[in-house]
């Protein structure tokens, strides 16, 4: 299954690309209650590697992700191994001043 949002921001390409890159601060602006646990370094790159504890449904979930597509101020993506396999791929495209972010989630 694979799942697809889009959404409009007022910024450019490198302000929002600096946001999703900074993997500490996904914390500040996820929707659902989410803890960094681990990171091998930041901003994310390829290979960059992190753990963090997401609560769904009254239970803790703790995802293994490593930064697998690395577009400087296009496109970053990362596959989650644990403890079952995704791939999210955020896509940024230039619009008028603005900023067209496409976010996949699938296998």
């Amino acid at each position: 299954m694979k799942v697809t949002v889009t959404e409009m921001f007022d910024f450019p390409p490198k302000v929002i690309f600096a946001v999703i890159t900074d993997i500490p601060h996904h914390v500040d602006w996820v929707e659902e209650p989410l803890e960094l646990i681990s990171l091998s370094d930041g901003p994310a790159k390829l290979g960059t590697r992190w753990e963090q504890n997401a609560h769904r449904l009254g239970k803790k979930l703790v995802t293994v992700n490593t930064c697998n597509i690395y577009e400087k101020d296009k496109k970053l993506g990362w596959i989650s191994e644990e403890p079952f396999q995704a791939q999210v791929t955020l896509s940024l495209e230039p619009d008028q001043g603005s900023t067209k972010l496409t976010n996949s989630h699938g296998l």
